[in-house]
């Protein structure tokens, strides 16, 4: 399995998605129904974002509003420069 930091530059390399999927979570579903990361590394980045990411908002389980790229790439750009 690749490290918290390499999982985390994968979901960099795809924030793109996020448009289209909602979330961070979802957009590892797609990776790895596309083969690029396996189950093991889906639930590790899963485990990650909901143990290092901001609080929910409201009820809704979500860390950051649906379909915004911009606070989960500054997100993502600080967990990876302080792993």
């Amino acid at each position: 399995m690749r490290s918290d930091k390499k999982l985390l530059e994968l979901l960099l390399d795809n924030i793109k998605l996020v448009e289209t999927e909602g979330g961070l979570c979802i957009v590892a579903i797609e990776l790895r129904m596309r083969g690029e990361i396996s189950l093991e590394e889906e639930v590790a980045i899963d485990g990650y974002i909901h143990k290092n990411g901001p609080k929910s908002i409201g009820s809704t389980g979500w860390k950051w509003p649906s379909c915004k790229v911009a606070p989960r790439r500054k997100w993502l750009k600080q967990q990876i420069k302080s792993l």
